[in-house]
Order: structure tokens, then C-alpha cells, then sequence
């Protein structure tokens, strides 16, 4: 009798241990997922927009913002950022090339068909800072306002 039970434990012995490595390869999984992602950088997060303005709330750290230009027009087309932020845009044309034009703050960059490049300079001035793309047809919607806060 005692020989009978020594050989049913010995199953469960195994299944406790087989649970117990089990749930320690899926911790150290789920440990190893976690801490692999590279924390954010407050000031290098990039901004997703569900509708047409962008705002960057954080006085002091870099306004990061992504525009998509395509079929003649810029999305979003608000954005606002805080004097004295250094202000990162990029743009992506999607189907042609496009440019961005910031005539106020004598910017202008080009960006071919397919491409991302970016814009980068720092909020000196506060106001309504109007961007287009000079190269669209006038009545395009490849334009927007960049406003900077006090």
C-alpha cells in the first residue's frame, strides 16, 4: 500500500514542479519584456493628434510634432507649443513632394515623395506663426498655424 501511494505523489511531485517552472519562465518573460523597452524621455515624446490640433502642455521641454502631408493638405494643421521650447516637426509626404514653409521664421524645408524629415528651431517669439506648402496649389489645405504661448 505504501509503495501505491509513493508512485502517486511522484506525479504530482512533477506536475507542481513543471507548474512552478512554467510560472517562473512566464515572470521572467513578462520581467524581460517590461524592462527591455527604453523608458521615454518626457521631452522626446512625439504627440498623435485624433483631430486637428496638437498641443504640446509642458513649458520648457522640446514640442515634438508629426505632420502628414498627402493629397495636397497638412494633418494636423494646429499646433501650439510654449517661448522658449525648442520646437522639433517633422513632416512625412506620403504621395509627392512637398515643403514646409514657416515664412515668419524663415524656415523652409523640402521632403521628397515617401520621405520624413525634420524641421527643428526654438520658440523665440510668441504669436500666430501661419506654415504652407509653397509649392501646393493655392487653394490647397497644405497649410496650418503654429501658435507659441508666453
Amino acid at each position: 500500500m505504501l509503495a501505491h501511494r509513493g508512485k502517486n505523489q511522484q506525479p504530482k511531485k512533477n506536475s507542481r514542479k513543471l507548474f512552478l517552472l512554467f510560472f517562473l519562465a512566464l515572470f521572467f518573460l513578462a520581467l524581460t519584456l517590461f524592462t527591455s523597452t527604453k523608458p521615454k524621455d518626457k521631452g522626446q515624446d512625439s504627440p498623435r493628434s485624433t483631430g486637428r490640433f496638437l498641443s504640446q502642455n509642458a513649458p520648457g521641454e522640446r514640442a515634438v510634432f508629426d505632420i502628414i502631408a498627402e493629397n495636397d493638405s497638412f494633418s494636423p494643421t494646429r499646433l501650439s507649443a510654449y517661448k522658449g521650447q525648442v520646437i522639433v516637426i517633422y513632416l512625412s509626404a506620403q504621395d509627392k513632394t512637398y515643403d514646409l514653409t514657416l515664412p515668419d521664421l524663415g524656415i523652409s524645408k523640402e521632403i521628397k515623395k515617401d520621405s520624413k524629415e525634420a524641421v527643428e528651431f526654438q520658440a523665440t517669439n510668441i504669436g500666430d506663426f501661419p506654415f504652407f506648402c509653397k509649392n501646393c496649389p493655392e487653394a490647397s489645405s497644405a497649410r496650418g498655424v503654429l501658435t507659441i504661448k508666453p
